[in-house]
């Protein structure tokens, strides 16, 4: 695995079952669709670099779509360790 990967991957926090996942397309309406947090669906995952202008598109969607963000929380990971660092995630986030 390159360790010096530019990708990374958005990961959605869900406020109310505390469970994260890994945008992976936005469907026709806007939706965005995810993907559990495992390396084994990492072909499905949305990736981007630093510098895109997509990311700077997408973020604007994103934000027109979910209007209580309150309930979803979004986090940058680097898409060469998203299992473990989800895993990471996950434990910081369930301490309050």
């Amino acid at each position: 695995m390159d360790t010096n990967t530019n990708d990374y991957v958005f990961v959605l926090e869900d406020k109310e079952s505390k469970k994260l996942s890994i945008a992976s397309s936005v469907d026709a309406k806007s939706n965005v669709q995810t993907v559990e947090p495992l390396d084994t669906h990492s072909r499905q995952f949305m990736k981007f670099s630093k510098n895109d202008s997509i990311f700077r598109n997408f973020m604007e969607n994103f934000t027109k779509q979910f209007n209580d963000p309150s309930k979803t929380g979004l986090y940058r990971l680097r898409a060469d360790k998203v299992e473990s660092s989800v895993m990471i995630l996950q434990e910081t986030l369930q301490q309050p």
